[in-house]
C-alpha cells in the first residue's frame, strides 16, 4: 500500500528537463552504534532553500520520513520510525536535507533514499547506513585452581562479528587467551578465559574492540586469592567455609537490609516536595481507591459493581483463588498514582505491609527508562541496579535467581513510556540476565516471559490501560482505580497537615464555602497544593481563588519564593522551555537545557543527564505562561497558531495541547492575569516597549475560537469546553455560548467531582437547555450534592440521569 502511495506521489510531480541543483549524499557508508543517535547526512548544491519543497528519505518505495508545507506528515510512515526521526528544520533554507535518526536498532542497516521534489522536478541520492551492535562492558570473574594460579573469565554481549577481546597485563603486555564467541538475536556474547600467577601482576584488563567501538574493564586479584591457591585445601577450607557463610548471610540479610535503608531515604516523598518520613509522615493520606470488574469499560459499569479496595488488599486473593499476579492501578493525572508507588515500596522496606508477601520489591519509573531506551542494551538486573545502586547487584540477582516468586515490579506511569505505542519485538529475552533494548525488556517482564512467576503492580492513566492490559497476555489481572479523595479523606488530610487544630479547622472552613475549591480537593495533588498556599500565605483568604491557573500560579509563587531565582528570568526561562518541549511532547529535555534553572524545585533529575518538571500538570502550566511573556503582537500570531493547531484535520493529533489552552483561558482571567503579571514584573522585557499585552486582547482571542469551535466540540469534548468556560470565568459569555447548546450529553462519560461542580456553574448561568443527558456518570450523593442547586434551576425539557445505585464514599 505505501509503495503504491508513493508512486503516486513521485508521478504526481512534473519534471523538467532544467535541473537548478542536485542532491549530494555521503561519500561511502555511514556507520552508527545500536542505541546512539546518527544523522544521515544529505543536502543540495549549489545551496538552495529546502523550505518550500518536498522532502522524503525512504527505503525503496516506503516512507521512512515525509516533510511537505512546512509540516511533517506521519500517514503511511513506517511504524518502527515513528518518533524516531526528524529534519534539521531551520537548516532547511540552507539546503540541509539531513535525516537525525535516534535510538539506532540493528534492523535500522539499509540504503536510504534523500528524496526532494519541486516544480523543476524531482531529485534523489542514496545514503548507506551500517549499524553496528553496541557491545556492552566486560563482567570478569576469577576462579583459584590451587596450584598457585587463578583464572581470570571475561563476558562481554551484544557485538558484531569483527570484534576481538584480548587480556592484558598493567604494563600493556597480551596475555594468550582462549577467546570464544556465542550468536545471539541481540548480538555476538564474545567471551575469553586467561590463567594468571602472582609473578605476573596483580592487575589485568580485558578489553573487547571494534572497528569503531572499544569496552574495557579491569581486575585486581588479591595476594590473598593467591596465597589460597598455594596453601592445601585441607588448610584453607575451614576459612573459606566461614567467609562464605558470612558472605551468604550478609548478602541475603545484611544485604537486603541496606537495600530498604536505601529505599526508604529515596522515594519517602509523599509528593514532590513533601517528605513521608520525619514529622510529616503523617501527612501522607491514603485515596480512596476501587477495584473493578475485568474487561468493563468505565463508563458502562454501575457504581454496585465497584468495590473499595486497601492498598493492603490490592494482591490478596478472592474466596478460593490464587492472588493476582498483576494490579493495574489506573487514575487521572494528580490523583497520587505515583506517589502511591512510593508509598508502598517505603512501607514495604519499613515492614508495615507486604514483608511477609515479598522478599524484594523493585520500583522501577518509565520517566528513567525513556532515558536508558536512548542509551546501550541493558538486561533487567542492570535497569534495576541503575535505578537502585551497582552494590546492591548480587543481592537483587540473588532474589531473583532463587525466589522469583516473591518478587514485585511497581512499574510506574506505563503511560508516560515513550515507546510504549510500537509492537514488541518477535526476539525478547527469556531471563532477566540477558541484554536487550530497555523497552523490550519491560514487554518481558509485562508479558510473563521474563520471571513469569513475579508479581507486577503497574500504574498508567485511563488511555493507556487498555494497551497495557493487552501487553499482560495471559496473566491474571486485577484493575483497580484511584478516585482521589472523599469528602471525610479531605477533612482528615487538612487535620493531619496543619500541625494547629485551630489553622486546620478554619482552612477546611474556608475551602467547605468555595464549591470549587472544594471538589478540587478531591484531587489529591490539588488538594496538598490548596494547603501549601493557605499554609504559606494566609492572605489568600481575603481573594477569591475561583479557577485552577490562579491556584497553579499561587502554588508557584511559593515555590519561588524562597529562592535566589526569584527575582531573576526564572519563570520566563520555564515558560519558554515548558512551551517547546510540550509542543513537541517531550517531557524529558537534556541538562543543557535547565542550565542555571536545575536548582528550582519545579524541576527534578532522575538522572547526571536529564531533567523534567515535577508533573506533567506544572509543565503544562508554565507553557500557557509562555504566551503571556510576550509582547501584543506576538503573542496574539502565537495565541493564533496554538489555537489553529487543534483545529482541522491536525485536531486528533494534538490532543495534548488542550491543557495549555485551558491555562490560557485562566490567564485571560483579569484576577488571574492581575496576579500573573506580579510574578512576571521585574523582569518582563514587554512592559518597557510599549506594547504591552493585556487579558482584553488574550480574552477576545479565545472567545473567537470557542465560539467557532463550539458546535464542534460539543459532540466530543464537551467536558474540555465546559472546564475552559469555568477558567475564564465571564458570566454573561458562558450563558452566551451555552446558548448555542441545546443539548448537553454526558452519557457514559464518567464525572469527576470537579467536573461536576464546573457543570454546576455553567448550568446556573444558562439553565435553560433542551436536553442533559447524565446516563451512566457514575454520579455519587457526593456529586449529586454538588449538582443539586443548578439542577433545582433547571428548565430542561428532558433530563436522563440513570444511575442505578449512588454511594456516598466515592469521588
Amino acid at each position: 500500500m505505501s509503495v503504491m502511495l508513493v508512486s503516486l506521489l513521485l508521478c504526481s510531480i512534473t519534471s523538467t528537463t532544467l535541473q537548478s541543483f542536485e542532491v549530494v549524499g555521503p561519500d561511502g557508508p555511514v556507520v552508527g552504534v545500536v542505541g546512539e543517535d546518527l544523522i544521515l547526512p544529505c543536502s543540495l548544491k549549489p545551496t538552495t532553500s529546502a523550505v518550500d519543497k518536498e522532502v522524503v528519505w525512504l527505503i525503496g518505495g516506503d516512507i521512512v520520513h515525509h516533510y511537505k508545507h512546512h509540516k511533517d506528515w506521519t500517514d503511511h510512515k513506517i511504524p518502527a520510525y515513528r518518533g524516531r526521526t526528524s529534519l534539521f528544520r531551520e537548516e532547511l533554507h540552507r539546503g540541509n536535507l539531513s535525516l537525525k535518526l535516534r535510538a539506532l536498532r540493528l534492523s535500522d542497516a539499509n540504503t536510504y533514499r534523500c528524496y526532494i521534489a519541486d516544480q523543476t522536478g524531482t531529485y534523489e541520492a542514496p545514503v548507506e547506513l551500517v549499524v553496528e551492535a553496541a557491545g556492552s562492558t566486560p563482567l570478569i570473574s576469577t576462579v583459584s585452581w590451587g596450584n598457585g594460579s587463578v583464572r581470570l573469565d571475561c563476558e562481554s554481549t551484544g557485538w558484531s562479528a569483527e570484534s576481538q577481546v584480548v587480556w592484558l597485563t598493567c604494563e600493556g603486555r597480551t596475555l594468550p587467551a582462549e577467546p570464544t564467541m556465542q550468536r545471539f538475536p541481540e548480538g555476538l556474547k564474545v567471551k575469553s578465559a586467561v590463567t594468571v600467577r602472582e609473578g605476573e601482576g596483580s592487575r589485568f584488563l580485558c578489553r573487547v574492540t571494534s572497528p569503531r567501538q572499544t569496552r574495557e574493564m579491569e581486575v585486581e586479584v588479591s595476594r590473598l586469592l593467591f596465597a589460597c591457591s598455594r596453601h592445601h585445601w585441607a588448610l584453607t577450607a575451614p576459612i573459606l567455609l566461614f567467609l562464605s557463610v558470612c558472605w551468604i548471610l550478609f548478602y541475603h540479610y545484611g544485604g537486603i537490609h541496606l537495600y530498604k535503608q536505601w529505599v526508604i531515604s529515596k522515594f519517602s516523598w509523599a509528593h514532590d516536595y513533601s517528605p513521608l518520613t520525619g514529622k510529616d509522615s503523617k501527612i501522607y493520606t491514603d485515596p480512596l481507591i476501587i477495584r473493578r470488574p475485568r474487561g468493563t469499560d468505565r463508563g458502562t459499569v454501575s457504581i454496585k459493581d465497584y468495590n473499595n479496595i486497601t492498598l493492603d488488599q490490592l494482591f490478596s486473593p478472592d474466596p478460593g483463588q490464587s492472588p493476582p499476579s498483576v494490579v493495574i492501578l489506573q487514575g487521572h493525572s494528580g490523583y497520587s498514582k505515583s506517589t502511591t508507588a512510593r508509598k508502598i515500596i517505603c512501607d514495604w522496606a519499613s515492614r508495615k505491609r507486604y514483608a511477609k508477601e515479598f522478599k524484594l520489591v523493585v520500583l522501577l519509573t518509565c520517566k528513567e527508562l525513556n532515558m536508558e531506551a536512548q542509551g546501550e542494551w541493558r538486561s533487567l538486573l542492570e535497569l534495576i541496579t541503575l535505578s537502585s545502586r551497582w552494590s546492591f547487584r548480587h543481592v537483587i540477582e540473588g532474589v531473583l535467581k532463587d525466589a522469583p516468586h516473591k518478587v514485585l515490579f511497581i512499574i510506574d506511569g506505563f503511560d508516560e513510556l515513550r515507546l510504549s505505542a510500537e509492537q514488541p519485538s518477535s526476539h525478547l529475552p527469556s531471563q532477566p540476565f540477558s541484554r536487550a533494548p530497555p523497552a523490550d525488556i519491560l514487554y518481558a517482564l509485562l508479558g510473563g516471559r521474563i520471571l513469569p512467576e513475579s508479581f507486577l503492580l503497574v500504574t498508567t492513566n485511563h488511555k493507556a490501560s487498555k494497551k497495557l492490559s493487552k501487553l499482560l497476555n495471559q496473566r491474571e489481572q486485577r484493575f483497580t482505580e484511584i478516585q482521589g479523595f472523599s469528602e471525610r479523606m479531605v477533612k482528615e488530610y487538612f487535620h493531619v497537615f496543619f500541625e494547629n487544630k485551630e489553622r486546620a479547622k478554619e482552612a477546611y472552613q474556608y475551602v467547605c464555602e468555595n464549591n470549587f475549591l472544594f471538589s478540587s480537593c478531591s484531587i489529591p495533588m490539588r488538594c496538598w497544593m490548596i494547603c501549601s498556599i493557605l499554609r504559606e500565605s494566609p492572605e489568600v483568604k481575603q481573594m477569591e481563588l475561583e479557577n485552577r491557573t490562579l491556584i497553579f500560579l499561587l502554588f508557584v509563587l511559593i515555590v519561588l519564593k524562597n529562592t535566589s531565582m526569584a527575582k531573576s528570568e526564572a519563570p520566563k526561562m520555564l515558560a519558554k522551555l515548558a512551551k517547546e518541549r510540550t509542543c513537541k511532547k517531550e517531557f524529558l529535555f537534556e541538562k543543557e537545557s535547565v542550565s542555571g534553572l536545575d536548582k528550582i524545585s519545579l524541576l527534578q533529575g532522575s538522572s547526571a543527564r536529564q531533567y523534567c518538571f515535577v508533573h506533567q500538570t506544572i509543565q503544562e502550566f508554565f507553557s500557557a505562561l509562555y504566551f503571556i511573556t510576550l509582547e501584543s503582537t506576538k503573542m496574539e500570531i502565537e495565541v493564533k497558531t496554538l489555537l489553529d493547531s487543534v483545529k482541522g484535520p491536525s485536531a486528533d493529533t494534538n490532543i495534548h495541547l488542550w491543557p495549555v489552552i485551558r491555562f490560557l483561558f485562566g490567564f485571560s482571567n483579569p484576577n488571574v492575569w492581575k496576579k500573573s503579571v506580579s510574578l512576571l514584573a521585574s523582569h518582563n522585557s514587554s512592559s518597557s516597549s510599549g506594547n504591552t499585552p493585556s487579558p482584553t486582547l488574550l480574552q477576545d482571542l479565545l472567545k473567537e475560537w470557542i465560539l467557532e469551535e463550539a458546535d464542534k466540540f460539543i459532540l466530543k469534548a464537551v467536558s474540555f469546553f465546559l472546564h475552559c468556560l469555568y477558567e475564564l470565568h465571564d458570566d454573561a459569555f458562558v450563558k452566551k455560548v451555552m446558548e448555542k447548546w441545546r443539548k448537553v450529553d454526558f452519557a457514559s462519560v464518567v464525572l469527576k467531582k470537579i467536573d461536576c461542580s464546573v457543570l454546576r456553574y455553567c448550568l446556573q448561568c444558562r439553565p435553560a437547555i433542551a436536553r442533559l443527558n447524565l446516563s451512566n456518570c457514575n454520579l455519587t450523593a457526593e456529586k449529586l450534592k454538588l449538582l443539586a442547586p443548578a439542577l433545582s434551576q433547571l428548565t430542561c425539557e428532558e433530563l436522563c440521569g440513570k444511575q442505578p445505585v449512588f454511594r456516598s464514599d466515592y469521588t
